[in-house]
């Protein structure tokens, strides 16, 4: 089986369409492009003059509003259990802060929406799985190719969509030595043991409650 590389980039291709940053992306081609995201620590990074990088991160994404809900919409009805696992495994930590950290709801317009889920069958370009794109205004974008996941199976799916889900909530990337504890490696599987997470890991536990509890 032929690892997937989770790879943050700025995508020229077409399928990230509107203007706006990407700031994760699922793939298995080479990383293109500038990269717009600091490996976040245990505590969150102050941002630092001039570093747009820094400044996505330091305080909450736009995907989250300022009651620390992130509304999300799959109008299409892309993989709706991948996508509901993504948010019980974040509302669960929300849960196990007794509701002092985000909550994901889903709503059925975009008019109440802050993240967008779609569908994008790109069998050209299938080497990507899915990205996390912020905009500037909302909602901001969840995009999955359907042509590449079609081929995987539920495990896959829910560590996608849970780590995409994990950007909008403000999260960056893990280095690989935190294999088996995050969901917010750049590669998946990881290790000798080839190991796929499909819920936040100890360390996503972590920033999660030094970024949204403490």
């Amino acid at each position: 089986m032929r690892e997937t590389f989770l790879v943050l980039a700025s995508m020229a291709s077409a399928v990230l369409l509107a203007s706006g940053v990407a700031l994760g992306v699922t793939s298995c081609e080479q990383p293109s492009g500038r990269r717009f995201e600091p490996e976040w620590m245990d505590e969150p990074v102050a941002p630092q003059v001039g570093q747009l990088e820094a400044l996505a991160f330091a305080e909450h994404w736009e995907s989250v509003t300022a009651e620390e809900i992130l509304y999300y919409y799959n109008p299409e009805g892309v993989y709706p259990k991948a996508v509901a696992h993504g948010a019980k495994a974040w509302n669960a930590l929300d849960g196990r802060y007794n509701g002092r950290g985000v909550r994901l709801i889903e709503v059925r317009s975009d008019a109440g929406a802050t993240v967008h889920t779609d569908g994008i069958h790109d069998c050209k370009h299938k080497g990507w799985l899915g990205y996390a794109q912020d905009r500037l205004s909302f909602p901001d974008w969840l995009g999955i190719n359907t042509c590449a996941l079609n081929k995987q199976g539920e495990k896959i799916r829910e560590h996608v969509l849970t780590h995409e889900l994990g950007h909008h909530l403000g999260s960056g990337h893990q280095p690989r030595r935190f294999c088996g504890r995050s969901i917010m490696l750049e590669v998946v599987p990881c290790g000798r043991e080839r190991i796929v997470l499909t819920k936040p890991g100890v360390r996503d536990v972590r920033w999660y409650k030094n970024r949204w509890v403490s």
